[in-house]
């Protein structure tokens, strides 16, 4: 994706009214464009605060993220994701959000907030290490108590599209 914020030395970032398309080539090569909307983590090396790590903390408004392969997460939450993420539509991923067990717990403490987002066409609305929560379990209320839809394709935007792979 084409989505990219400066980071402070808080690890934090404002970002507001973009529009991202994921680039045509996704296949690992010198042309690769990256595989989901948002993919986040803090800093890995937990040498780098006493903390463990310094938490990413962005706070992001009013995007537009459309991929080109349906295999993908619209966002990807992994190690010390915190910030918030809202008023966003994300169009053609396969999942919608996915969170390790830790960004989960920053959710719940909402220091990780997912709010006002649409998913069109995903597969799955949510899931917590690669699984799906079942229906009106805690972690599915959530997401739905947050003001977050899924809806089908094409319902809200036409998010096909073709574009020739560059040579």
């Amino acid at each position: 994706m084409m989505t990219t914020a400066t980071r402070t030395k808080a690890g934090t970032a404002k970002i507001q009214y973009f529009y991202g398309v994921q680039g045509p080539d996704n296949s690992g090569g010198a042309n690769n464009q990256g595989d989901n909307g948002f993919e986040l983590d803090g800093d890995d090396a937990a040498t780098n605060a006493a903390n463990g790590g310094i938490p990413s903390n962005p706070t992001i408004y009013n995007g537009t993220l459309i991929a080109r392969n349906i295999n993908d997460e619209g966002i990807e939450a992994k190690e010390r994701t915190q910030g918030t993420y809202a008023n966003c539509v994300f169009a053609r991923f396969q999942q919608g959000l996915n969170m390790t067990t830790a960004v989960e717990t920053n959710w719940n403490a909402n220091t990780f907030n997912v709010k006002n987002c649409t998913f069109q066409g995903v597969t799955n609305n949510l899931r917590i290490n690669g699984a799906v929560p079942a229906g009106g379990s805690p972690a599915q209320n959530k997401f739905t108590a947050d003001g977050n839809l899924v809806v089908a394709a094409q319902a809200l935007i036409d998010a096909t599209y073709t574009s020739p792979v560059p040579t």
